[in-house]
């Protein structure tokens, strides 16, 4: 299993010390949970997940079944409804919190 958080504006201490405190993500964040969603079966290759947040995310932590890397694709594009991401490896299965 890895775990993997993406760089951005996020307080990331603030979210582990919430988790620690036996609180969910979807108890403690304004957030969804995602998946599983099976990525691409070329590397590297663009995929648009829809996440319904209602607002443009500001970051996301993923977890995958290989190992490899998820990241942003062309952020500016994402919506308040749906984002594109790439990933290091094909035909992972990916789960994010979306927040």
């Amino acid at each position: 299993m890895n775990i993997g958080l993406t760089p951005g504006p996020g307080s990331v201490p603030d979210i582990l010390r919430a988790m620690s405190h036996s609180l969910s993500p979807a108890d403690n964040l304004q957030c969804k949970i995602l998946g599983p969603i099976v990525t691409p079966g070329v590397v590297d290759t663009s995929f648009t997940v829809s996440h319904n947040l209602g607002r443009i995310p500001i970051n996301y932590i993923w977890n995958v079944d290989k190992a490899c890397t998820v990241y942003d694709n062309a952020r500016s594009g994402w919506t308040d409804q749906a984002m594109t991401l790439k990933c290091s490896a094909v035909s992972a299965t990916l789960y994010l919190i979306v927040f």
